[in-house]
């Protein structure tokens, strides 16, 4: 009777043993499949929050871009309002009252209409380079550039009306000097760079090119003699978003599309641009 009672709570200890192990097995299944869809749940809790923060960065994004775009094209309105009323006052002039005019008087209200002309058009093709540029559609063809050939090409479309302004405009290359970018966004950056130097030099002022080596790059820079920039227009002059309007000689007034056309080109080649200006001494662009 004491072995069968022994071998019976034995039995009974073993089965409950192997209960306790199956029941231990089940609920450690059970555990792992939770801390499982935890993590899944964790998982999906930090995209889901990464997915949120991204939308909220992009909706963020877009409303700077939309009110950059809003201000830029308020700002280009205004631009090119101002040149458009100056031609239609100029021409009302001349049909109204032609014969009352000098032939100095007649010369110089020519001279103005031209001038304007110019600026109007120069401030019309770099907003079509720059809206093609921002819809991706001009396109990157480097080659290699002799940089005298190009400097020189660039002081020849400039000097008649340096001369007519009373400004010196040289070059000094490195001879031999070849860099490695697109012709025409270069030559774009520069007329850009010497259009605007034109503003601001006064009678008797000077504007300069410069091209040499700098380590693996060339460095290109144009240099002038005119109003300058203080530190507060420096650090807004290639902003979209804000107007660095400023007036140079003979009222002549610069946009400020130019020059962050001028910046987008040269990042697009893989440079840099930068400026060092004081004010009342001139400035100095250099890429």
């Amino acid at each position: 009777t004491g072995i069968a009672l022994l071998v019976a709570v034995t039995i009974l200890l073993i089965r409950s043993y192997i209960i306790k192990k199956k029941v231990n097995a089940i609920l450690e299944q059970k555990n792992r499949e939770i801390i499982e869809k935890n993590e899944i749940l964790q998982k999906n809790s930090r995209e889901i929050i990464t997915q949120r923060d991204e939308l909220q960065f992009q909706r963020d994004e877009y409303q700077k871009l939309n009110a950059t775009k809003d201000k830029f094209f308020s700002i280009i309105a205004h631009d090119l309002k101002n040149p458009f009323s100056g031609l239609i006052g100029l021409s009302d002039i001349l049909i109204s009252d032609k014969k009352s005019f000098s032939e100095e008087e007649l010369k110089e209200v020519y001279s103005d209409l031209n001038q304007t002309s110019r600026v109007t058009y120069s401030l019309l093709e770099n907003l079509l380079l720059w809206a093609r540029n921002q819809t991706k559609s001009l396109h990157i063809e480097p080659e290699i550039i002799d940089a005298g050939n190009l400097n020189s090409e660039i002081i020849a479309l400039y000097e008649k009306q340096a001369k007519a302004k009373n400004i010196e405009i040289t070059c000094d290359t490195e001879p031999r000097l070849e860099y490695f970018a697109d012709p025409n966004m270069i030559r774009t950056v520069l007329r850009n760079l010497v259009s605007n130097a034109m503003k601001f030099p006064n009678e008797g002022g000077r504007i300069s090119i410069k091209a040499g080596k700098g380590g693996k790059f060339a460095e290109i820079s144009v240099q002038d003699t005119g109003i300058g920039l203080d530190e507060e227009s420096i650090d807004k002059i290639f902003r979209i978003d804000v107007n660095t309007s400023l007036i140079g000689n003979h009222h002549n007034k610069g946009s400020g599309l130019g020059l962050i056309l001028c910046k987008e080109f040269v990042e697009l080649n893989g440079g840099e641009i930068t400026v060092e200006s004081t004010p009342g001494k001139g400035s100095i662009f250099m890429f």
